[in-house]
């Protein structure tokens, strides 16, 4: 859109390019790319969900493991007010997660309920499939098992960001 607009206004691409490069940041929580603990990349999306947006990361966590060799985590946090469609959107998610991912973390009480059940029947895909009740337990999870060199996807609604905080190789990044 933002390319677009430029254009309208009849700036060329290259200026357009580095003025986007230069100047816009991603508010925090919405596809921000950050450095973790253990040579981890974390794709941070945690700052709201819905079954379309976690089903777009998730091909994009496809896209950006499999020509680096590296394996995919995905920290799935509760999709919150989504009314009547919640176990719908929790279940379209449940099934498309096992193409996706090999090691499968789970935060909520709308994901035990709506997405384990689902993922526990392709339970010998993930290397790893936990289950959390709170975000702090979640991170405190990570900081201690978390595998080396993986690229890892978080996404949910909120506060998920509380783990992050956990697995962040440089603590100051936390205010991104």
């Amino acid at each position: 859109t933002a390319i677009v607009a430029g254009l309208a206004f009849g700036l060329d691409v290259k200026s357009i390019t580095q003025n986007l490069q230069e100047n816009f940041k991603l508010p925090p929580g919405r596809g921000s790319i950050l450095q973790g603990i253990n040579d981890v990349t974390i794709l941070d999306s945690s700052y709201n969900a819905s079954s379309a947006s976690v089903l777009s990361f998730l091909e994009l966590l496809g896209k950006l493991s499999i020509p680096t060799h590296r394996q995919a985590m995905f920290v799935m946090g509760d999709m919150k007010e989504l009314g009547s469609y919640s176990q719908y959107e929790h279940g379209l998610v449940a099934k498309a997660i096992p193409e996706f991912v090999d090691h499968l973390v789970l935060v909520g009480t709308l994901t035990k309920d709506l997405v384990l059940p689902i993922v526990s029947k392709h339970q010998r895909k993930f290397k790893t499939l936990v289950y959390f009740s709170t975000n702090r337990e979640a991170g405190e999870y990570l900081k201690t098992h978390l595998p080396q060199k993986i690229i890892i996807l978080f996404k949910g609604s909120q506060l998920l960001e509380e783990a992050i905080k956990f697995i962040l190789k440089d603590p100051d990044d936390k205010k991104y």
